[in-house]
């Protein structure tokens, strides 16, 4: 019995600890665009932007090659600007906060 509760209070201390924090300007965030087109071809385009200062933009031909970029403000209010290539050699990003 002793073991049980043991392993109840391990639990949910476990599950206490887990605890997703929201700012009110990310739990408030809308989708100010979208676009999204998939051709027979397998060729594909994606694009969105949030209020949030959220936004990615995509297209490539799929399974082969992608190209896309994506962006957001830090926690610490920098923002973050990222552009990539996908290919058959692995995903290949660039940005000024990427270190390589």
């Amino acid at each position: 019995m002793f073991k049980i509760i043991v392993l109840a209070v391990v639990i949910g201390l476990a599950a206490a600890q887990y605890r997703q924090v929201y700012n009110s300007a990310e739990a408030g965030a809308q989708i100010r665009s979208f676009a999204s087109d998939i051709s027979p071809d397998g060729s594909y385009r994606y694009s969105f932007d949030t209020t949030n200062g959220i936004a990615a933009q995509e297209q490539g031909v799929g399974g082969h090659q992608a190209q896309g970029s994506y962006s957001y403000v830090s926690p610490e209010g920098i923002p973050i600007q990222v552009s990539y290539t996908a290919d058959e050699y692995g995903f290949h990003p660039s940005g000024t906060n990427i270190r390589h």
